[in-house]
């Protein structure tokens, strides 16, 4: 295992394939600060279809408060994806950092068999450490109102909810 440092590079990135027609939940990567409390700067995570140059399918962010050395951090996505996708997620600081501040924990071989690690969009022997959590395919709630007092029924996931509501339903997995 080796952590492959951010401050080196523009961006790393790992290629991966859905397995299951299925909607993606969030990704888990551990990274390294060097025995770092802090770190001087958040990471920007977009995944495409088909690689570098692919159809753009989720942004999202790691905030800095929330890398801590060889901690798991969890990125959310929320994407519908089909079997057999070729999927890439490309991860880069939002600023340019110094040389041993933020990395990204990978393996020193080729572990997933067709799929790799990348560093500036560039394809490697090797592939970075990555979970990936499936869940249902979530459907939009449906609001109306049912009657008087502003009571209201929801539907979510195709499920009826009813009640008098001042706050938003979350779904949380």
């Amino acid at each position: 295992n080796k952590a492959v440092d951010f401050g080196t590079a523009d961006s790393l990135g790992q290629s991966f394939g859905a397995f299951q027609d299925g909607y993606i939940h969030s990704l888990k990567i551990m990274l390294a600060t060097w025995y770092k409390k802090e770190v001087p700067a958040g990471l920007q995570i977009e995944v495409f279809r088909q690689g570098p140059g692919g159809e753009l399918l989720a942004q999202t962010k790691i905030e800095k408060e929330q890398i801590k050395d060889n901690q798991e951090c969890n990125i959310i996505l929320g994407m519908n994806v089909k079997k057999n996708d070729v999927l890439y997620v490309r991860i880069k600081p939002e600023v340019p950092i110094p040389v041993e501040t933020i990395g990204w924990w990978g393996y020193s071989d080729d572990i997933s068999m067709g799929n790799s690690a990348y560093i500036n969009d560039e394809p490697k022997n090797y592939d970075m450490g990555m979970s990936i959590k499936y869940t249902e395919s979530i459907k939009v709630g449906v609001w109306k109102y049912s009657g008087s007092n502003y009571s209201t029924e929801s539907y979510w996931n195709g499920a009826i909810i009813a009640g008098n509501y001042l706050s938003k339903i979350y779904y949380v997995p």
